[in-house]
C-alpha cells in the first residue's frame, strides 16, 4: 500500500484551501494513496481537510509547551508522532486482513 505521510506546522481550515499538503492529497487521490499530515498543531477547522483528500492528520503535540520546546525538540516530537501513527496504520492493516481472512469461505 502505497501513502504520503507529510508534516506540517500547523492544519486548520486554511490548509484545504490550497496549502501543500492538500495540493499533495489532491495529486495523491489519483494514485489512491492515503495522506497523513503530521502537524505541530491543529487550529479551528481541520476537519475540512477530509474533503480536500487527507486521510488523517494528527499533532505531534503531546502536551502543552512553549513554541521555544516545540522548535527545539521538533525533530524528536515529529519522530515519535510518526512511529505512533504508523503503529496504528499497522493496526488498522492487521484487523482489515484478518475480517478479509474471515469472510473468505473455508475449502475442505
Amino acid at each position: 500500500m502505497e501513502y504520503l505521510g507529510l508534516d506540517e506546522g500547523g492544519i486548520d481550515f486554511q490548509t484545504s484551501e490550497g496549502k501543500v499538503p492538500a495540493l499533495l492529497a489532491n495529486q495523491a487521490s489519483a494514485r489512491q494513496a492515503p495522506v497523513i499530515v503530521l502537524a505541530g498543531m491543529i487550529g479551528a477547522g481541520p476537519d475540512d481537510n477530509y474533503a480536500a483528500g487527507i486521510a488523517a492528520f494528527e499533532s505531534i503535540q503531546t502536551q502543552p509547551a512553549r513554541m521555544s520546546f516545540a522548535i527545539a525538540n521538533g525533530g524528536a516530537l515529529l519522530e515519535r508522532s510518526a512511529e505512533r501513527t504508523m503503529r496504528l496504520v499497522k493496526a488498522g492493516m492487521a484487523i482489515s486482513n484478518a475480517m478479509v481472512a474471515a469472510t473468505r469461505p473455508v475449502h475442505m
